[in-house]
């Protein structure tokens, strides 16, 4: 069956047209090629770039979106594109000043630069394996991935290695106090 696209008027085989529940014939009235010139065009804008983040930032924080991430993150592709990309000299610049803009925000409290330090001991107790890697663990809350060691007894120097695995959702709500 064919039918013509209202965007660019040649008249095309059904196929070529995404499906629309909504519509008669349950096809859109733009073919494939038109629908993605619009969107591409609306993306370019910055509206259409604030519906795209938003609309990731949904999916990041849903449950499927948090158990694809930690997915990924897992696996031997991600861990070489990273891995790669840190050897780069844009790489190597975007975690410099990231890690500066992190720890000049934190150093600026007493509570900021026992974290800072805490997170440390925890990083160094790692490398020499006294703690197991944070990604063998699982969220001794909710039992998903864990993603971070929290110190639930605080951030002084006798509880720097006192610390238990969280998933990122979990860690997320301890420290907000839900």
């Amino acid at each position: 069956m064919m039918k013509p696209c209202t965007r660019c008027k040649a008249v095309k085989d059904l196929a070529e047209f995404p499906r629309d529940k909504r519509a008669k014939d349950e096809h859109a009235s733009r073919c494939n090629a038109c629908m993605s010139e619009v969107l591409a065009a609306y993306k370019a804008t910055p509206e259409g770039g604030r519906a795209r983040k938003a609309a990731q930032q949904r999916y990041q924080n849903s449950p499927s979106g948090s158990a694809k991430r930690a997915e990924n993150a897992r696996s031997d592709k991600s861990r070489s594109q990273r891995k790669h990309y840190a050897q780069t000299d844009k790489g190597k610049e975007v975690m410099r000043a990231s890690r500066e803009k992190h720890r000049r925000r934190i150093r600026e409290t007493e509570q900021g630069r026992l974290r800072l330090q805490a997170g440390m001991a925890v990083r160094r107790a790692t490398e020499r394996g006294e703690l197991p890697p944070i990604c063998s663990l699982t969220c001794s809350l909710c039992s998903s991935y864990a993603e971070h060691y929290h110190h639930p007894r605080g951030y002084q120097p006798k509880f720097w290695l006192y610390v238990q695995p969280l998933c990122q959702s979990c860690h997320t709500e301890i420290h907000n106090g839900h």
